[in-house]
């Protein structure tokens, strides 16, 4: 099947925007947003510790087993990578704040840069360094730095959203069945951590419809299939913890 002269450019473009910074000013514009958020993270260092759930997350982990704990929930979450990270935490550098800290510092620089690869394979372009400065400095995120346990829930499941996107996107304009079950697995991994990552597959499918608004050539009943499908995964995940779990330990 011969492709459209159309597609044949835009899959040229793709390839070259694939989220690679190309040029000086990029890579400056996007150090200069990892540079806000270290800086932020050293200041954090210095003015907070361990608080409020930390605590009790704790303690929790000190008198469970490993399974048990790995199984409570977190108040409405079921989280076993949550709970996972944070018996770890306790386990190999125990009551220590600083590791706690870097760990989650590394986990938001990530999602920076993920964020905006993400941006440019949507719309590549100048402006995109503008959200990448906004969605830096979003207050929201520095709010969870200084709260261990509510960073572990948000912090990686943002960092694995943006990445299931991006692979989502691959799948839409090349039809890797390697990338979509890459992000289905970050999907899964993202309900580990966040039980609000069920709204996963609501994104995928709110993504294939404008891609397919703006390149109708694009195969949409593909991506929207395997979005629908996600969507599947995340009703099943969210009746199994309403039919079997209770509300948890503790509110985060």
């Amino acid at each position: 099947m011969v492709m459209s002269r159309g597609a044949e450019l835009h899959k040229t473009s793709l390839i070259r925007q694939s989220g690679s910074l190309s040029a000086p000013t990029e890579w400056l514009s996007v150090g200069l947003a990892l540079s806000f958020a270290v800086l932020w993270g050293v200041y954090t260092h210095y003015h907070s510790w361990f608080c409020k759930d930390d605590l009790k997350n704790f303690a929790l982990a000190y008198d469970s087993g490993f399974l048990t704990y790995l199984a409570t929930p977190i108040d409405v979450h079921f989280v076993p990578l949550h709970r996972m990270v944070n018996y770890a935490l306790l386990e190999f550098a125990p009551m220590n704040f600083t590791v706690a800290l870097t760990l989650m510092m590394l986990v938001h620089l990530a999602s920076i840069y993920y964020f905006y690869r993400l941006l440019q394979m949507l719309a590549p372009g100048r402006m995109n360094l503008i959200f990448v400065a906004l969605y830096v400095m979003n207050s929201y995120f520095y709010a969870v730095y200084i709260w261990w346990s509510a960073g572990l829930h948000r912090l990686p499941y943002i960092l694995l959203c943006l990445i299931c996107m991006i692979k989502f996107v691959e799948y839409l304009h090349y039809g890797r069945k390697s990338s979509f079950w890459f992000g289905a697995a970050l999907f899964v991994l993202a309900l580990g951590f966040y039980s609000k990552a069920v709204l996963i597959p609501g994104y995928l499918v709110c993504l294939c419809i404008a891609r397919w608004l703006l390149s109708p050539y694009e195969h949409f009943k593909r991506g929207l299939l395997g979005a629908l499908l996600l969507l599947v995964v995340a009703i099943a995940y969210t009746a199994g913890f309403i039919l079997l779990g209770e509300s948890g330990d503790s509110k985060v």
